[in-house]
């Protein structure tokens, strides 16, 4: 028997969690997107895995689509599992040691080791040297690694410096009533928008509206999920760029962001915040990125990867635990 906590419309507490029955938490369904969730169980040092699931009730494994009810906007998630075969037996082998990974439905293929111990295992090391192998099903734009709750880094996948991105996420509370509304626009005070790439728009009411030469708008809504637009400007050193939403504004010039850099700005929910940053293009589907942790705190660290593409996609490995002595 396996349980699996989630953050569906009744969600999960992990005050009790037994490790011998519950291998591994969703971190992602139809109701969002539930990395606080994650983050949480290893603050309190459980040795869990992440998955995904649908969780829309449809009977449709793998293709769980959003909805009109004003509650499921993205696709459902996917678990993935990394085994030699599919028999009974060799899956559940790899449910109880964790060799699982979830995935916002895209069929990312990911793995993880820190000296070649695979994810879900344990191991010992003075400095762990984390290795993520990922085939996307569209251009990589990060790789971020976590140990336990925090982010240790970011690996930027894309090339050049042309583009300012705006990104909003997060949900309203933790319950059923998650939506958080982005709706909103970004506009230029002089010079012009050349083009609006957007990204992580499941739903087919949400994504850009309408444009004008000088601004652009759009209705969008998050659970947890990542959605946002990567703007190409042509104008001048002293122009402002303004973004407005109910939860978040901010004014800016993108002449101030340099590559690396960001405006975030944080607002009340779970993880809800707007960020604008400078970013270039994303090419290449098939990466390996390797990390390297010089000065771990002593102890036992989950170690994972949350994967991001350019369309907005994501995916999260199971951790490896390492030992610090």
């Amino acid at each position: 028997m396996l349980i699996i906590p989630h953050q569906g419309g009744r969600p999960a507490t992990l005050d009790t969690l037994d490790p011998d029955l519950t291998p591994f938490l969703e971190v992602v369904s139809v109701w969002g997107v539930f990395e606080a969730f994650a983050r949480e169980a290893y603050e309190r040092g459980y040795p869990v895995g992440l998955v995904g699931g649908s969780d829309d009730h449809c009977g449709r494994p793998g293709t769980a689509p959003p909805d009109n009810l004003d509650k499921h906007n993205v696709s459902g998630g996917l678990m993935a599992v990394r085994t030699t075969d599919l028999t009974r037996e060799s899956l559940w082998t790899a449910f109880t040691g964790r060799r699982v990974y979830a995935t916002t439905g895209a069929r990312i293929d990911l793995s993880l080791t820190v000296d070649e111990t695979p994810m879900g295992g344990e191991t010992t090391a003075e400095t762990p040297d984390p290795t993520a192998v990922v085939h996307g099903t569209a251009p990589l734009a990060a790789v971020d690694l976590f140990r336990g709750p925090d982010r240790v880094t970011t690996r930027d996948l894309t090339d050049g410096a042309d583009r300012i991105e705006l990104r909003w996420t997060g949900a309203r509370s933790r319950a059923r009533d998650k939506l958080l509304d982005w709706s909103g626009g970004a506009a230029l005070d002089r010079g012009r928008i050349v083009d609006v790439e957007p990204f992580g728009f499941d739903h087919p009411a949400d994504g850009p509206t309408r444009r004008r030469p000088d601004a652009v708008f759009w209705d969008a809504g998050t659970t947890g999920d990542h959605q946002g637009v990567r703007l190409r400007l042509d104008a001048p050193a002293e122009a402002q760029l303004r973004v407005g939403t109910d939860p978040a504004s901010t004014s800016l010039r993108p002449a101030d962001i340099d590559r690396g850099s960001s405006r975030r700005v944080s607002v009340e929910g779970v993880d809800a915040r707007l960020t604008v940053a400078r970013t270039g293009e994303a090419t290449d589907y098939d990466v390996t990125v390797s990390f390297r942790d010089d000065d771990p705190p002593a102890g036992t660290h989950p170690y994972w990867v949350r994967v991001r593409q350019a369309d907005g996609a994501m995916a999260w490995s199971s951790p490896v635990f390492v030992s610090v002595e």
